[in-house]
């Protein structure tokens, strides 16, 4: 338990470190008399407002409007489940073949099984909802 790792393939990586020396600057330029040239002197900073007023960074704003009053009004909202349920479609007509007639096709049998899951469902979704919150809340 006490021994360090000592290679890549005991948990160690190797890091490669590239130093490198810059150019020397290049000699300043002479003039044909043998002087120097030396740098131009510093510009004087230009006041950007005087040169363009009409630019938006030198703009006056003024003061902003006053706020608008947002009518209120007390809404009752009700967050339970709908107690109304769907209807079934009605049945279809299925032509038999050599003329026998037709027969009913009912969706009975599927409206029923949805009505009976319709509580897991719906638990289901508040299940997920809340997991859903709590964990925004935990963070």
């Amino acid at each position: 338990m006490g021994r360090k790792p000592q290679s890549a393939e005991d948990g160690w990586q190797r890091i490669l470190v590239f130093t490198w020396r810059l150019p020397a600057p290049p000699p300043p330029a002479s003039q044909p008399g043998g002087g120097v040239v030396s740098a131009p002197p510093p510009k004087e900073p230009i006041d950007l407002c005087k040169e363009h007023p009409e630019i938006v960074a030198c703009q006056t704003l003024g003061e902003a409007p006053a706020e608008p009053v947002i009518p209120q009004q007390t809404v009752n909202v009700f967050l339970g489940a709908d107690p109304v349920t769907g209807t079934c479609p009605a049945d279809i007509m299925v032509p038999m073949p050599m003329g026998l007639g037709s027969t009913p096709l009912s969706w009975q049998p599927i409206c029923d099984g949805a009505t009976g899951i319709r509580p897991i469902v719906l638990g289901l979704a508040m299940l997920s909802a809340g997991l859903f919150v709590f964990r925004m809340a935990k963070g």
